[in-house]
C-alpha cells in the first residue's frame, strides 16, 4: 500500500475514450500536494478521482522541480550558493527552498517527508513525466486535456 500517482491524456469531451498514460509517481507526495493540495485547482479535495490538470499547471510545476534541482547541484559545487526571492526571502539550503516552493505532504500512506535525495529523484521523475507529456500533447490531434488520478 501506498500513494500512487498517474498522469495520463484523453481526448476533450469524450469520457469513453482512453486515457493515454503518460508517467506513474509512487509516495512523490510533494507533487501530490502541488496537484491536489488547498493551493491548487483542487482545493484541497483529495479523493481519489481524476482531476482535470491545466496545462499551465504542469508547466509550473516543471518550472519549480528545474529551480530546486538547480539549486540542489549548485549547493554541491559552491556550499556559499544562496537563492533570494523578490521579497527579499534569502535561502542558503535547498532544502529550506524546496519546502518553500514544493513541501511534501505527510499521510499514512503518503511515505517520506524529508527533503534529500529521495526528494530530488522525485523531482527527476517528474521533469521527466512533464516533458513526456509534453512530446505526447504535440501528437494528439484536437482538444485533450490532462488527468491526474492518485489511489493510497
Amino acid at each position: 500500500m501506498g500513494l500512487d500517482m498517474y498522469l495520463s491524456i484523453r481526448k476533450v469531451g469524450n469520457d469513453e475514450s482512453k486515457p493515454v498514460e503518460i508517467g506513474y509517481w509512487r509516495k512523490a507526495n510533494a507533487i501530490h500536494r502541488y496537484m491536489v493540495g488547498e493551493d491548487a485547482y483542487q482545493d484541497g479535495e483529495d479523493n481519489c478521482k481524476d482531476f482535470i490538470i491545466p496545462a499551465s499547471q504542469m508547466i509550473h510545476l516543471r518550472s519549480i522541480c528545474h529551480m530546486i534541482l538547480k539549486f540542489a547541484e549548485e549547493k554541491k559545487k559552491n556550499p556559499d550558493a544562496y537563492r533570494m526571492l523578490d521579497n527579499g526571502i534569502i535561502f542558503e539550503t535547498w532544502e529550506d527552498y524546496a519546502e518553500f516552493l514544493l513541501p511534501t505532504a505527510g499521510g499514512f500512506f503518503f511515505g517520506d517527508t524529508e527533503y534529500n535525495e529521495y526528494y530530488l529523484q522525485d523531482l527527476r521523475d517528474t521533469l521527466e513525466i512533464i516533458d513526456k507529456w509534453r512530446e505526447v500533447s504535440d501528437e494528439q490531434t484536437g482538444p485533450y486535456e490532462t488527468i491526474y488520478y492518485a489511489w493510497y
